[in-house]
């Protein structure tokens, strides 16, 4: 082919598909695209046989959400494909989201072309192409992202795309961002080179600490494991559970919990946040977990023994991190605690685990006693919301939450008991849990997943577009959103800081008038109902999930005070 010839006049192969074909030999099966001009190339990939399928979002919040939900349900990179440097920054919080909750993402990013006078094939062809052009594209990501690359050889596009799998996958995980001009797309694409990619390891412990970690363990009294996001691999959480009975050990899930990390009814499951049990424990082991107590709440008494095992437990990814620890690990969770198990006899920690064991279940107990009837409610509350969800959902049932200052309740009373049935994240960018909730439905299309979601978070989760793409791709799964009419973690930051102010808060947290996002639900082709009264809250969660059931996508909106 001559220089500066166009291969598709050939009959040749360009770069972009060539792009999408390796995607396809590394596993991928769904790439999660808001389309523009710089695309046609990938799409004439995407129209080939056996190429990955895209899912058309009408957002990219809700593609990139999509994709993080995807992701931790499946444990495989999520792929993402936005427009230039105006899709990037659509992507909003989501690269966030992602970032701080350890979830791979490959995003992938057009650019806008190079040349101008149409010396290449790709050049530029519409007024927009100057608009778009900007000095520093990668620079609206790269706070958030372990790696960016921009593809500037054809001859690189096998390679380019392997090593962004690979850095978004090693651990700790996170996103990776790569953009691609649209000459190198229109170039012909180079022969295909051998997959051969292989896994890391997990690094365990060594003997001495190994031996350490179980010196401390035997004389302690009152040891405390914290964590986070161990339930991210779900092989984790049977081990974990394994080694608490084994040795004796509490267990308490910080909120947020990105994951289920151990079963909730469990006797030795010590609740949600580790405040409550500072002045008691003299052994913290902190094990996957960038935030476990907040200090001005609660800090470790001041001769407790603090151990923190995690892939980074320097957490560098945070400008000011000072949660200090006596010991830090660098080791794979699951690995490391296999590993202590194996060092104890099980009689070892029996009597240590009845004794805790017996605490646990009157913990459970009182949890359970506190929700009343709702037959003797006069209002729905957060726990009467989550208590009925959690009566009503079946074991395998998949809870996606976004209800931020709901969360506890949810975790509470909602109870999950198997690995992977729980899925959320940060809590610090508003807007993932509607796109979450239809990439788990993706990934998990034999389970019933629910959604919950805040009436903030819904409103920023893009709703219109999450829906679209919900209804486009047959991903039918229930929304309950928990409707306080605000923004509650607002009102409770101004308690927080002041004991008395001369204005009336809800002035700036409420949303009045209020919004019927039953009505908009049933407008979008979807059951739609919304729930104000205790007496109608089973009945109406019944009908929500047998719609589901029947295949198609339903909102709850319960009015909770």
């Amino acid at each position: 082919m001559s220089e500066g010839g166009d291969p598709s006049d050939e009959g040749g192969r360009e770069v972009g598909e060539r792009l999408v074909e390796r995607l396809g030999e590394r596993g991928v099966e769904y790439v999660f695209a808001t389309f523009g001009t710089d695309h046609p190339t990938l799409i004439r990939g995407f129209a080939e046989d056996g190429a990955p399928t895209p899912i058309l979002a009408p957002h990219e919040m809700v593609a990139a959400s999509a994709a993080h939900g995807y992701a931790q349900a499946t444990g495989d990179p999520g792929v993402v494909l936005v427009h230039v440097d105006v899709g990037t920054a659509n992507l909003g919080a989501s690269l966030h989201n992602a970032a701080r909750s350890r979830v791979p993402l490959l995003v992938v990013a057009g650019r806008t072309p190079l040349t101008t006078d149409g010396e290449t094939p790709g050049s530029r062809s519409i007024f927009v192409h100057w608009y778009q052009d900007v000095a520093d594209q990668h620079g609206i990501v790269r706070e958030y992202t372990k790696w960016e690359y921009e593809l500037e050889a054809a001859e690189n596009v096998d390679g380019v795309v392997d090593r962004g799998l690979d850095v978004a996958t090693a651990d700790p995980a996170g996103p990776t961002y790569l953009t691609l001009p649209r000459e190198v797309l229109r170039r012909e694409a180079p022969a295909p080179t051998p997959n051969r990619t292989t896994a890391t390891e997990p690094a365990t412990l060594d003997a001495g600490t190994r031996r350490r970690l179980a010196d401390l363990l035997a004389e302690a009294e009152h040891p405390l494991v914290v964590t986070s996001y161990l339930g991210r691999e779900e092989a984790a959480v049977p081990v974990l559970e394994s080694f608490a009975e084994t040795v004796g050990v509490p267990v308490v899930e910080t909120a947020p919990a990105f994951d289920l990390n151990f079963p909730r009814d469990h006797p030795l499951h010590f609740g949600f946040g580790a405040e409550p049990h500072l002045d008691e424990a003299d052994l913290l082991l902190v094990v996957d977990c960038d935030v476990p107590w907040v200090p001005k709440r609660a800090s470790p008494r001041a001769d407790a023994t603090v151990v923190h095992v995690d892939a980074d437990p320097e957490k560098p990814m945070y400008p000011m991190w000072d949660f200090h620890a006596d010991l830090r690990v660098r080791a794979d969770a699951q690995s490391a605690l296999a590993d202590l198990t194996e060092a104890f006899d099980p009689a070892d920690g029996a009597d240590r685990a009845d004794r805790f064991g017996e605490r646990g279940l009157a913990r459970h107990e009182r949890r359970r006693d506190a929700v009343p009837d709702a037959a003797d409610a006069d209002r729905i509350t957060p726990d009467l919301l989550s208590h009925a969800l959690g009566e009503a959902l079946d074991d395998d049932a998949i809870v996606v939450d976004e209800t931020v200052t709901n969360t506890p309740s949810v975790l509470r009373h909602c109870t999950r008991t198997k690995p992977g049935t729980y899925y959320s994240y940060c809590s610090s960018g508003l807007g993932w849990g509607l796109g979450a909730a239809a990439g788990v439905a993706l990934a998990r299309p034999d389970a019933t997943v629910v959604g919950v979601v805040g009436d903030g978070s819904f409103v920023l989760g893009n709703p219109l577009a999450a829906v679209q793409m919900t209804e486009a791709y047959d991903l039918p799964h229930l929304t309950v959103v928990y409707n306080n009419e605000g923004w509650a973690a607002v009102s409770d930051a101004i308690a927080d800081q002041y004991d008395e102010v001369g204005f009336d808060p809800s002035e700036f947290t409420r949303f009045d008038p209020g919004t019927d996002y039953a009505a908009l639900a049933e407008g979008w082709g979807c059951h739609g109902e919304r729930v104000s009264e205790p007496a109608e809250l089973e009945a109406a969660v019944e009908r929500a999930l047998g719609a589901v059931e029947d295949g198609t996508h339903a909102i709850l909106d319960v009015a909770v005070r």
